[in-house]
């Protein structure tokens, strides 16, 4: 994105004509508008999904710009509910609607940037049914993967198959509000029996040869976690099919799940220790740590690494002198 303030000011200028003039009032407010279905002709069908895009950039650039937000909000909505049709699940020139049979290549391309830039910024759409901290594997950035929905089961519209071959991967792009430890919970079907990919976390090597256990058939699902420690900001997570590093057999993938590292049970035992419980990863070390105030910044580790032996992973703190006790899980 340009930070040149001429530029930007000019870009500016010609977003604010836009959305006031090359609009059209739909029941979910202004969406882009370039033509109606039948007066648009030539590669005018496409002009709305590069409209959308740099909309969107100067978005990014400054969200306090809300009436770029309501056009894009608006116009996604109008791409899903008045000019897809749902049989087949094409879009129209006008996202206005009325919905049509016969579409070509240009119209589709711009309805989908339109839908995917929205889903990329703000999340999955609303009334979609999936938790914010789900990640559908099929709206990922993807290289060289096939999309497909023909087992039943997943979850989303679709789940990325047909990967088993070097300089195949996908990225998920999250954003994390606080630094810490997460763990990564990826859903899977493995059909033709054990599989493994390298996962890369911000371009590090962090989980080499991952292993995906044999679901049995390509309907039944499982999934494989991992934990680590992450920065506040943007992070990438990769997974990736490498065979120098082990990757190996054909995986499906529905989704990745994100969640805290942290404690789901406190538990004061007779005679004074406290038990302590976090979900985990199977095979994944682990510390507890603790403080006897929140004014301390100074952890200490309670006993030595903890290495999981199943999803949930318990630890005891012996009977203590001490009123009062704070407690966290890490990533060693």
């Amino acid at each position: 994105m340009a930070t040149n303030a001429t530029y930007l000011s000019n870009a500016n200028n010609i977003a604010g004509f836009m959305i006031n003039n090359e609009v059209i009032s739909t029941a979910y407010g202004n969406a882009l508008y370039d033509g109606a279905n039948a007066d648009c002709s030539g590669d005018c069908h496409q002009f709305k999904g590069s409209a959308y895009r740099y909309l969107m950039l100067l978005f990014q650039q400054n969200t306090a710009k809300t009436q770029y937000s309501y056009v894009l909000k608006s116009s996604a909505d109008a791409v899903w509910n008045l000019a897809r049709n749902t049989n087949t699940t094409v879009f129209a020139v006008n996202w206005a609607g009325p919905t049509q049979t016969n579409v070509d290549e240009l119209q589709d391309d711009s309805a989908c940037m339109a839908l995917s830039l929205y889903a990329e910024q703000l999340g999955g759409y609303p009334g979609s049914g999936i938790p914010a901290n789900q990640y559908e594997a099929e709206n990922a950035t993807i290289h060289n993967i096939s999309l497909e929905a023909i087992y039943t089961n997943f979850t989303g519209w679709g789940y990325l198959a047909g990967w088993n071959a070097n300089g195949q991967s996908v990225d998920f792009h999250v954003s994390l509000p606080n630094p810490g430890g997460r763990t990564l919970t990826f859903r899977y079907a493995a059909g033709a029996g054990n599989a493994s990919r390298a996962i890369t976390i911000n371009g590090v090597n962090a989980f080499t040869n991952l292993i995906f256990a044999n679901t049995g058939s390509w309907n039944n699902y499982n999934v494989a976690s991992v934990s680590y420690n992450f920065p506040a900001g943007t992070n990438t997570i990769t997974m990736t099919y490498n065979s120098a590093l082990g990757s190996a057999n054909y995986l499906n993938l529905d989704n990745m799940n994100v969640s805290d590292l942290r404690f789901t049970g406190v538990t004061a035992l007779p005679g004074g220790p406290v038990q302590l419980s976090w979900n985990a990863a199977t095979g994944q070390t682990y510390h507890v740590q603790f403080i006897n105030s929140l004014g301390s910044s100074l952890w200490s580790n309670l006993g030595g690494t903890i290495t999981a032996t199943s999803t949930t992973t318990i630890a005891t703190d012996p009977a203590s002198t001490n009123a009062q006790r704070f407690y966290r899980v890490i990533k060693p």
